[in-house]
């Protein structure tokens, strides 16, 4: 898994096969919360400077996965032929 930044957008692109698709969905389901928020030593907090969650997926992925992953948090998924899409969705 990489994660990147580009301007106020994080960007995490995750490959994955049919076999381990439930295993992932899982994960990232937990990822967004941990990219968005972070512990400022009282209570969890927007993590400054991120405005945007972008999540690239490789591989095969149900339409019932990917409501699950923008309910979980993420902003917008893209695949890896949508890059110009993607380009266009940074903030």
């Amino acid at each position: 898994m990489d994660v990147g930044q580009a301007q106020s957008t994080l960007i995490n692109w995750q490959s994955c096969t049919d076999s381990g698709r439930d295993h992932k969905k899982k994960e990232l389901c937990g990822r967004a919360p941990g990219l968005r928020y972070h512990w400022n030593g009282k209570g969890f907090v927007p993590r400054p400077g991120i405005k945007k969650l972008i999540l690239l997926l490789d591989g095969t992925w149900r339409d019932e996965d990917l409501k699950t992953l923008l309910q979980s948090g993420w902003d917008e998924i893209f695949y890896p032929d949508e890059m110009d899409r993607l380009v266009k969705a940074i903030v």
